[in-house]
């Protein structure tokens, strides 16, 4: 309402509005690690990752239009994952335009099928300033250490999601200069 009445750029609305988003955003998150602490075979599910990972970057077209978002993905990409595995391919693209500082900030997404196609890999690319080294950690450890500290919920519950689907993260230098997340999954056989 504050935002209505005084339409003109207010500091002050702009930080309320921040830390509103924060706090929406931080009770999703919650919900989230809350669903995933029933983590029971029943909560994965058959997701046609193709699609989703489509819907997911027209997304992140429409909100960041400066960008530059490519994609090599097959029609069909089925894998069984957890159901929340939208919301941790949602915060690893998300991050990868957020915290890029490009002048034009480029991000790559592919997919790959091992030799025994039982396996589904997602690789998310970009060109900004790479994942600092306690957050590829937060990604990548098999165990939480109170040791090693993130910055944010985001990257603790994308690492349990996909844990969660019977998968494992990789983080490497991307080919675009900047960091490379890689998602491997089961691959839902026929």
């Amino acid at each position: 309402m504050l935002a209505e009445e005084h339409p003109e750029e207010n500091e002050h609305i702009r930080i309320m509005d921040d830390r509103l988003s924060n706090i929406v955003e931080l009770s999703r998150t919650a919900r989230n690690i809350e669903q995933l602490q029933d983590d029971e075979e029943t909560d994965r599910t058959t997701i046609e990752l193709g699609v989703l990972l489509r819907e997911r970057l027209n997304r992140l077209r429409a909100e960041s239009r400066d960008a530059h978002i490519s994609s090599d993905l097959p029609d069909s990409l089925t894998v069984i994952a957890h159901e929340l595995l939208p919301y941790a391919f949602d915060n690893i693209l998300d991050n990868a335009i957020e915290h890029n500082d490009s002048e034009t900030p480029r991000v790559a997404v592919r997919s790959t099928v091992d030799d025994s196609r039982s396996h589904v890999v997602v690789s998310i690319a970009d060109n900004g300033p790479g994942i600092p080294q306690a957050e590829r950690e937060v990604l990548t450890s098999r165990t939480e250490t109170p040791l090693t500290h993130s910055s944010g919920l985001g990257l603790w519950l994308t690492r349990w999601i996909v844990r969660s689907s019977k998968g494992s993260i990789t983080v490497h230098e991307s080919e675009l200069g900047g960091t490379c997340v890689s998602i491997r999954l089961r691959a839902r056989s026929d």
